[in-house]
């Protein structure tokens, strides 16, 4: 599933850089990206 390794989103932020995450990372990481990230993120995961 998308838990089995990283995921590449890109982040709603001026640079449009890719980021790889994993779901935990994601969570735990929250704090430190845009909440468009987050969001982007969570429902990429809990679509598995």
């Amino acid at each position: 599933g998308l838990d089995s390794g990283p995921i590449r989103l890109i982040a709603g932020s001026p640079l449009n850089r890719p980021i790889l995450t994993t779901p935990r990372i994601g969570i735990s990481k929250a704090v430190d990206y845009p909440w468009r990230f987050v969001a982007a993120a969570e429902i990429a995961t809990s679509g598995n």
